[in-house]
């Protein structure tokens, strides 16, 4: 999505599509994703009746389900893994699987299942055992179940470095064009060189961003689902604009080849306006593309990294013997072995010896903690020195890092109340500056046919250079942008800098409000940074 309009337009989509919950339709223009509810005795395909219908009006986004599972009916808890295989394998899984207690199995797409599991009732690796038992199925490991985060992270990027090279490559074509046009009489040139130099300039601009013209023909084609108005986005603005000048450009190009003019005068073209307009829109895009792909990495960054490492030592109680084993695969009561120099995996209880802990990360103390029996030890801590053997007691995908990841992008994917605000003015303000360029086209021309005396023809360039000024300064999207991006670097900034989270977007509202703060603690609040506060100097006596 290259504007927070699209994000609308996709929220609107899926609001408007029968099975799907209204209320429940979130959609993030910042992280690139989406979340919804729908009732599958109503939608039968999600590739379907979802995927398709947004796929229709956007054709050129790259649509993936991250993870499909039922809600409610004790599905709270849930640990969610994925398998991929090929079509026939993957079915077979599924019904092998939907037998068993605990245990709720779907096919995201052909050769992808995903499992949802009850780990109070049935451990990962007793469903991967189901499964190797058969031989038909093959070698079963699990697959690694998609980040949103980071795959809106390299889309973005992607997305980045493809509106990058357009801009540049407007711009190699921009500049000629606005010389010949701004130098006047300064540049000693046929004017049928000069004419035919800027439209072929302008002509290769409007090609280098045919994708801008291609989005507002399926916006007009389709809308957004959300009435005549959502056909009118920021592509049918910056289109009609440019188009407009282009167009009056090449007429008056073509009737000066001809050797004929425009009413009482001959009238000069304005290929500039629509070289100019356009590399600025992309250029403007590209600004906003940088500023989200710079929010999606900071938010990346909160839980990721080193703090969830990959592999783990798993100890065996009834052999007392040391293995490696993928992180994902553990189970509650699995016993892990962690020393000095390595990060504990996930969030577990001590049972055999003694360490010291940094979990500076968390509670911002910078003296490590010593963990010995019966002490707790929180995901991400690095173990200083000593070793320990602790008990899981939650899994990677409930841990404090995974929480805590969560927590931030709940805040930041979910709209306060003057994001809604933003949103209704910008979805309003867009069909009014096309009325409102309108009124000033027809204003315009009445104005210099009727009061100036000028001819029709050339009233008509007057106004349409008017009209296409107005749509090119009210372009709405900084409005519906400004508020996603301070949320996610509030979020980013109160995690990292000031150590707490904020668990939903109200609550960064109401925190600007906020004079004083109490705090429940018996420790220390601290900032984990050790520093010098006062220096006192004694005066030493000297012997005579």
């Amino acid at each position: 999505m290259h504007c927070s309009t699209c994000a609308d337009d996709v929220a609107n989509i899926l609001r408007q599509t029968v099975g799907i919950d209204r209320e429940d339709v979130q959609v993030s223009f910042v992280l690139s994703r989406g979340e919804l509810k729908f009732d599958p005795d109503k939608i039968h395909d999600v590739q379907k009746d979802i995927i398709g219908r947004v796929a229709k009006r956007f054709p050129r986004l790259d649509l993936v389900v991250l993870f499909n599972s039922e809600v409610g009916d004790g599905s709270d808890g849930m640990m969610k893994v994925r398998i991929r295989s090929s079509e026939e394998k993957a079915a077979g899984m599924q019904k092998s699987l939907d037998s068993i207690t605990g245990v709720k199995t779907t096919l995201i797409s052909p050769g992808e299942l995903y499992i949802s599991y009850d780990p109070d009732l049935i451990g990962i690796r007793h469903i991967l055992s189901i499964l190797r038992e058969q031989d038909s199925f093959g070698d079963v490991e699990l697959d690694d179940v998609p980040d949103g985060t980071v795959m809106a992270k390299e889309a973005e990027e992607k997305h980045l470095k493809g509106i990058a090279i357009q801009t540049i490559l407007a711009s190699i074509f921009t500049v000629p064009c606005l010389v010949l046009a701004w130098s006047g009489s300064s540049i000693k040139i046929e004017n049928v060189i000069r004419y035919g130099v800027e439209c072929a300039c302008a002509t290769a601009v409007l090609m280098v961003a045919y994708r801008i013209y291609l989005d507002a023909f399926w916006s007009l084609v389709y809308g957004g689902a959300g009435g005549v108005f959502s056909r009118v986005n920021m592509d049918v603005l910056v289109s009609c604009a440019t188009g407009a000048a282009y167009i009056f450009s090449v007429a008056i190009f073509a009737v000066h080849i001809a050797g004929r003019q425009f009413g009482d005068g001959p009238q000069t073209p304005f290929f500039e306006t629509s070289c100019l307009l356009t590399t600025l829109i992309l250029g403007g895009r590209w600004v906003t593309a940088w500023i989200r792909s710079w929010a999606s990495k900071r938010l990346q960054k909160v839980g990721d990294g080193d703090l969830q490492i990959a592999d783990v030592r798993f100890y065996n109680e009834e052999t007392e013997e040391e293995t490696k084993m993928d992180a994902n695969e553990l189970q509650y009561g699995d016993i892990i072995i962690a020393s000095q120099g390595e990060k504990v995996a996930t969030d577990g209880l001590v049972v055999v010896g003694k360490a010291q802990v940094d979990e500076s990360h968390l509670t911002g103390e910078p003296k490590p903690q010593t963990k010995s029996e019966g002490s707790y030890v929180l995901a991400g801590s690095k173990i200083v020195s000593g070793d320990v053997k602790f008990r899981v007691s939650k899994l990677t995908q409930e841990n404090t890092i995974s929480t805590i990841k969560g927590m931030v992008k709940l805040a930041s994917q979910q709209k306060p109340r003057t994001q809604k605000i933003a949103d209704r003015v910008a979805a309003v303000l867009t069909p009014i500056i096309l009325i409102f360029s309108i009124g000033v086209f027809v204003v315009w021309l009445l104005v210099c046919a009727l009061v100036r005396k000028n001819s029709w023809d050339k009233s008509a360039v007057i106004a349409a250079t008017y009209a296409v000024a107005t749509l090119a300064i009210s372009c709405p999207c900084a409005i519906a942008l400004a508020v996603p991006i301070v949320l996610v670097v509030a979020s980013k900034i109160g995690l990292s800098k000031g150590g707490f989270v904020f668990k939903n977007p109200a609550a960064v509202e109401r925190a600007r409000k906020v004079g004083k703060v109490i705090f429940d603690k018996t420790g220390t609040l601290t900032t984990g940074q050790l520093h010098v506060e006062h220096a006192y100097y004694a005066k030493v006596a000297t012997i005579p």
